[in-house]
């Protein structure tokens, strides 16, 4: 008896804070109001239009069908509807109830509500539920007929599933709502039912009871798709023109960064390269140095005596001359040398009193503003230890 009574206080206290959230949008907006145990509708103005949670639509506004499908799995059975491509009469939001009737076999329930049922609401509710669904929910019977709010309305349920209509708005061609045509023979059998005439009060009881029943059994079937919202409300073509400015802000930002820092690194780069130009100069001209120093080096090796051979071709090029290489051929060397005039260095040797004879052994070539040439040299056959201090002097200089 206890456990009655506080069962009975809690379930009217969740449809007394059920009523306080729940409107009902027929052709216009109901709110429920609860006062001194009873629930009743109570029209509402455009102005008086607070944030619902949970917003009933009344069967004329939304459009019902039944589908069966010989499919038994329900990942299987998603994947079908997710491929479907079938077209409606209007733009809504779209639910669906997903039955597996056996291992072969599943039926899909699908209301499609019409836009107009929430396109006034400064904020859209969280939840749309269908009428019909609400009441089917916690009718026991298979056949129910009630009337509320001047028409009436016929919900039959069968083995094939739940279908509704209206009789004052059955399809006639024009203007009226759809039906499905397949199950208008199902309200034929609902002519023995006997109708209910239904007041607000106990109209307005069995949408919060049938509502209760369905956020406690499936709390996301009915849920209202933010996206479809966003379509409908979002300002897209301010936002994306705030973001396409924003964009291209930012592209133009970063495209004069990269420009000036670009071109401040080229400047410090010319700066460096100025500032280090003669220390590489005078680090290359080491290089070549000893790089020839090296080379006459390791050709002196095998020429005697060599410290002769050495000072005439560091005299050479005391006066300019590159050395390329050299040669012994018995008691002869071939100097193969390079220099802006060749006729100069043959003289120079000629005179030169370590040597006993010279000549060209091979055709002078011109390249450039230098002349590239061999010369072939026999030293004297009296010897000294070190050169003749003045004898580069007394022999002339070679002109660079």
């Amino acid at each position: 008896m206890v456990f009655d009574k506080i069962s009975s206080l809690i379930s009217e206290r969740v449809l007394r804070f059920m009523a306080a959230r729940v409107a009902f949008w027929a052709d216009q907006l109901y709110g429920l109001s609860y006062s001194d145990g009873r629930f009743d509708l109570k029209p509402l103005s455009a102005e008086e239009r607070p944030h619902y949670l949970v917003l009933v639509v009344a069967r004329e506004h939304y459009f019902e069908t039944v589908k069966n499908y010989p499919i038994g799995n329900i990942s299987d059975l998603k994947g079908v509807l997710s491929q479907n491509l079938e077209t409606f009469p209007y733009e809504g939001q779209k639910f669906e109830q997903l039955e597996i009737l056996s291992g072969q076999s599943s039926r899909v329930t699908s209301w499609l509500v019409k836009d107009t049922a929430y396109r006034g609401f400064a904020k859209r509710p969280l939840v749309l539920i269908p009428e019909t669904a609400a009441i089917s929910a916690i009718s026991k019977s298979p056949g129910v007929i009630y009337s509320r709010l001047g028409r009436r309305v016929r919900l039959a349920k069968s083995a094939d599933g739940v279908s509704s209509m209206v009789d004052d708005v059955v399809p006639t061609g024009s203007a009226g709502e759809y039906v499905n045509p397949a199950n208008l023979a199902k309200y034929a059998s609902l002519s023995e039912v006997q109708e209910e005439a239904l007041g607000s009060e106990q109209f307005a009881l069995k949408l919060i009871q049938g509502c209760w029943a369905l956020l406690r059994d499936a709390p996301l079937r009915f849920r209202f798709r933010a996206r479809l919202a966003l379509q409908n409300d979002w300002p897209w073509r301010p936002a994306a023109k705030a973001v396409g400015l924003i964009l291209t802000g930012y592209l133009a930002l970063t495209s004069v960064y990269i420009v000036i820092s670009d071109h401040w690194l080229d400047r410090k780069i010319e700066t460096l390269t100025t500032k280090i130009a003669p220390v590489n100069k005078t680090r290359q001209s080491i290089a070549d140095l000893q790089s020839q120093l090296n080379f006459i080096d390791e050709s002196l090796q095998s020429i005697q005596p060599n410290w002769v051979i050495g000072d005439i071709v560091l005299d050479l090029i005391k006066q300019g001359v590159s050395m390329r290489s050299l040669r012994s051929e018995g008691s002869s060397i071939i100097l193969f040398l390079d220099a802006p005039r060749a006729t100069e260095v043959f003289s120079f040797l000629t005179q030169d009193t370590r040597v006993k004879e010279a000549e060209y052994a091979f055709p002078v070539q011109q390249r450039g503003s230098q002349q590239r040439f061999a010369i072939k040299i026999t030293l004297s056959d009296q010897l000294l230890p070190v050169a003749p201090e003045g004898n580069s002097d007394t022999s002339g200089g070679i002109d660079g």
